[in-house]
């Protein structure tokens, strides 16, 4: 019984160390986010920092400046979604802010309003910056999400490599569950 008990204690823990998905949430390295802003592979960059943050540092380049997005009820969330026409399951997103903590809290809250495309957790400048990946200081710009026809089947962008690790994460957990499985059943 303690075996079995020890097994499920190792799954939990490495479930929560190693999985990158939280909620339909893609949480990104600072490299992937570099590599899908510099391929165009989001129909939208959402910078959710301060307005103070945002002009003392400049922003990422094509992002579309919402202050604190994160503090936006449901219900202004689905408006400003349904404002820009960024309604559609075809639709990718990336969200960053200083650090990768309020970008998380918008990403979550886009999804309860009703956001069904691909959302990104691309962290925050801290790390963008760290990295050695520039700023700019151009004007905010419009997300192209209403550009795009999700009623055509489309692919998704094959830039960023979040979805294939995603997708490894949960064979990961599925590799993880099993083995432990196996091995309860032999020592048990």
């Amino acid at each position: 019984m303690t075996m079995h008990l020890f097994s499920i204690i190792v799954i939990v823990i490495t479930a929560l160390f190693s999985v990158r998905v939280e909620g339909n949430v893609i949480t990104l390295t600072i490299d992937e986010f570099y590599t899908g802003v510099q391929n165009n592979a989001y129909d939208a960059i959402l910078d959710v920092r301060t307005t103070e943050e945002y002009d003392s540092t400049g922003h990422i380049a094509n992002a579309t400046f919402i202050e604190s997005l994160a503090g936006y009820s449901k219900t202004e969330a689905k408006e400003l979604l349904d404002g820009y026409g960024c309604q559609g399951s075809c639709l990718h997103i990336a969200i960053y802010c200083q650090s990768g903590g309020r970008a998380g809290r918008a990403a979550t809250l886009l999804r309860d309003a009703g956001f069904n495309g691909t959302l990104y957790n691309g962290l925050g400048v801290g790390q963008w910056t760290a990295a050695g990946y520039p700023l700019v200081t151009s004007p905010s710009v419009e997300p192209t999400c209403g550009k795009k026809n999700c009623s055509e089947p489309l692919d998704a962008p094959t830039t960023s490599p979040a979805p294939v690790a995603a997708a490894i994460s949960h064979i990961h957990m599925v590799y993880l569950a099993f083995s432990t499985l196996i091995f309860s059943y032999i020592f048990y």
